[in-house]
């Protein structure tokens, strides 16, 4: 079962681009990993907030002091997460 998570970085989106390059391969449009992690940046225009509840969103904006126009979404095998929150 596949699990996904969000990250809305402090940085550049260019920043995270590179930090992406050095640390996964690139393919098919995000990064992958040989520990069944799968990258993506998300923006509002590839669907980020598609599946959110308005309160999701009001909450998110309340964290970060803003609605954040772009993300990184991890999806993982969920059998690896329960390895990692051990």
């Amino acid at each position: 079962m596949s699990e996904n998570a969000f990250v809305f970085p402090a940085i550049p989106r260019s920043k995270a681009v590179r930090l992406l390059d050095e640390l996964a391969v690139a393919g098919h449009g995000g990064w992958a990993t040989d520990t069944r992690l799968f990258v993506w940046l998300m923006d509002e225009a590839s669907g980020l907030y598609q599946d959110w509840e308005p309160e999701d969103i009001a909450n998110l904006e309340q964290a970060v002091g803003q609605r954040p126009e772009w993300a990184v979404q991890i999806s993982y095998d969920s059998r690896a997460g329960r390895i990692w929150r051990r």
